[in-house]
């Protein structure tokens, strides 16, 4: 949270400018905690948008070289993705949503399918 909030400070400090700050590759569990830091700059005028592009929510190993699924399944609920970027939204910012490392074609059209339903009941 304290690099999140000098990325704001910098931000608010350029002036009015069309900007974006986010996340790559992050378990999905934190994202609700992220959001609550990246959405703090909305009401400063210092963003236009939040990048999300969080992981599977595995682990990675090392060792064996390969993503690990916390309890053998995947953490990433594609219908979270929907209640994001409404928050998002809500804030008056552009929501951009995808996915990172162990994501498969399967996540991002069911990531497609719940920000169209979003952007329908809007």
């Amino acid at each position: 949270a304290d690099a999140i909030s000098a990325c704001r400070a910098a931000f608010a400090a350029r002036g009015p400018a069309r900007s974006l700050l986010g996340a790559n590759c992050v378990s999905p569990a934190i994202v609700h905690e992220l959001l609550d830091a990246l959405l703090a700059p909305a009401a400063e005028g210092a963003l236009s948008g939040v990048v999300l592009y969080p992981n599977d929510g595995g682990t990675w190993n090392a060792t064996e070289r390969c993503w690990e699924c916390v309890g053998g399944e995947r953490s990433f609920a594609d219908a979270l993705a929907g209640e994001w970027a409404g928050r998002i939204r809500a804030s008056g910012l552009e929501a951009i949503i995808g996915g990172c490392c162990s994501t498969d074609q399967c996540t991002v059209r069911a990531l497609s399918l719940a920000l169209r339903a979003g952007c329908a009941g809007e």
